[in-house]
């Protein structure tokens, strides 16, 4: 039972993604570490715009903290855009998820009980990384296992310069032939795609 349950756990990682076999990352291999990644660290674009239907670039930060009440709290965030929450499933408990403007941000909901107990945290501002956010949503987690662990998702807008890799995110259309570009690209290359 215990074997059946760890297969099927790992066998669902990430199903919350809204079309997993059609929803892509390109990953870069960095002196044997093999990262998330986006085509404009690419040589060539083996994927044509005709052929995608949803971009969504993502920075994903993780032993970083935001201030509430002169208190700090350490958590993981993603910066992103709402076209995120099209591509994956997050239940939403309260608000929306949307990221409309720079300063917009989502709280899972376990993380903002911690900062803010039975309070909503709709509207509740936080300083993150010296920047002021305003909560727009609390959501849940999946209900399966996920790479995507945040504690909040805030406006890729926040700020022009990362100063981390953006992840892209490519929703791509069923006819695109995903093993003939991984056999294009599957060449290694110090520093770049594979």
């Amino acid at each position: 039972i215990i074997l059946m349950r760890y297969i099927h756990r790992e066998l669902t990682v990430d199903t919350h993604c809204v079309d997993r076999e059609q929803v892509i990352t390109c990953v870069r291999d960095l002196h044997g570490n093999v990262y998330t990644s986006s085509p404009i660290y690419m040589d060539s674009v083996y994927i044509k715009d005709e052929q995608v239907i949803k971009r969504c670039k993502m920075v994903i930060e993780r032993n970083t903290n935001v201030v509430y009440d002169k208190q700090s709290y350490a958590m993981h965030s993603i910066a992103t855009d709402s076209t995120f929450f099209k591509l994956f499933n997050y239940p939403l408990c309260e608000g929306e998820q949307k990221l409309d403007a720079p300063t917009d941000a989502i709280i899972m909901r376990d993380y903002a009980e911690r900062i803010f107990g039975k309070e909503s945290a709709i509207g509740k501002d936080l300083v993150f990384n010296g920047s002021n956010i305003t909560i727009r949503g609390v959501i849940d987690k999946p209900v399966c296992k996920t790479t995507l662990q945040p504690d909040i998702v805030v406006s890729f807008q926040l700020k022009k310069n990362w100063n981390r890799m953006i992840t892209e995110m490519l929703h791509v259309l069923p006819i695109t032939d995903l093993q003939a570009i991984n056999s294009k690209t599957n060449v290694y290359s110090e520093g770049k795609q594979p």
